[in-house]
């Protein structure tokens, strides 16, 4: 019966109001019950009983059962608040994007308002897509933090972040140090990153190079990408290690193109043009200032909606003043994942 009830969304009227906060701490009798699923009428009925004891009951419009807020309750009845803002139950979100993964051809949207609960660059269906409701007061205001910013930035998935992650590590890497000579000796340096049997970082299989020099990770990009992929793994829920270690592993190695006038070595040579113009017309000549303020905007991406918009302004920039610099209009650019 269950399984039946989670296949027909229950589709409930609606009052939206204002986004303030709750606070159940306050020990008085509840006038009547709060039954908003919407957060921000949720939030409203909460603030209308600011003397009062909630006595919240919360019905899954999927499911129709009631649902929890505490961390030891059934994980499956844990009220979880779309981006849309509307709540669901937490397994009947599983069970929504588990059926959209199953059916390529399913569009994985809420169920009252149809908002499209994909990543922003594939059709990759995510249950993370959210967050789960907890009602301890003192934690109300972070909660609402967290839950606006899903609301204003467009959700990536796992597989597109870490093509963004990666790209962003090579920007990196350029600005850690004077990459001309190395490009002038027809080589190019890249840091892979390798999670779980998947690699990413890898150039691309139809440039001829030969691996030439593998090494660790430079230590002086250790803290700066420990840094940033811990904003990473907190963004997508994956625990942080509690050491100093990574739950990435990472390969720095050097290629040789065995053509000097490919157009991946053309480009890159470009690429570090534009970096040195950077550091020379904003990085007031400091190269581990403007590396760092670089790494804390990669961090802060992975979380904050206008931060990735200007990290995506910046390499728009980038793009717009190697374009300038063509003296050859028959060059073609190559691909980027923007942030």
């Amino acid at each position: 019966m269950k399984d039946q009830a989670r296949k027909q969304a229950f589709v409930r009227p609606q009052t939206r109001t204002a986004n303030t906060f709750f606070d159940s701490s306050i020990d008085h009798t509840a006038k009547m019950p709060i039954t908003e699923t919407f957060f921000p009428a949720f939030l409203q009925a909460c603030d209308d009983y600011p003397h009062d004891i909630l006595d919240i009951q919360l019905t899954c419009g999927i499911c129709h059962e009631q649902m929890t807020f505490k961390d030891e309750d059934d994980p499956h009845l844990r009220a979880f608040v779309l981006p849309c803002m509307h709540i669901y139950c937490k397994g009947c979100v599983d069970a929504m994007a588990a059926h959209c993964k199953n059916d390529d051809g399913s569009h994985h949207a809420c169920p009252t308002c149809r908002a499209c609960l994909h990543c922003a660059h594939c059709r990759a269906p995510s249950e993370k897509k959210g967050h789960l409701i907890h009602m301890d007061g003192d934690k109300s205001i972070a909660l609402i933090e967290d839950i606006l910013k899903l609301w204003h930035n467009p959700w990536h998935c796992f597989r597109c972040d870490m093509k963004i992650y990666t790209f962003g590590l090579q920007t990196l890497v350029r600005m850690s140090k004077d990459c001309t000579e190395m490009v002038d000796n027809g080589q190019i340096q890249r840091i892979l990153v390798r999670y779980q049997g998947e690699i990413w970082g890898e150039p691309s299989e139809h440039i001829d190079f030969r691996l030439s020099e593998q090494q660790p990770l430079p230590l002086h990009l250790e803290i700066p990408i420990k840094m940033i992929e811990k904003g990473l793994l907190k963004a997508h829920g994956i625990a942080v290690p509690n050491d100093d270690s990574t739950a990435f592993r990472y390969e720095f190695r050097l290629y040789e193109m065995r053509d000097r006038e490919s157009e991946g070595l053309v480009w890159e040579r470009r690429h570090i043009e534009q970096t040195e113009r950077e550091l020379r017309d904003f990085g007031v000549g400091n190269r581990k200032l403007m590396l760092m303020d670089l790494a804390f905007d990669l961090r802060d991406s992975w979380s904050d909606g206008n931060v990735r918009k200007k990290i995506k302004e910046r390499l728009e920039r980038a793009q717009e003043s190697i374009l300038e610099n063509i003296e050859d209009n028959e060059d073609e650019e190559p691909e980027v994942y923007y942030i």
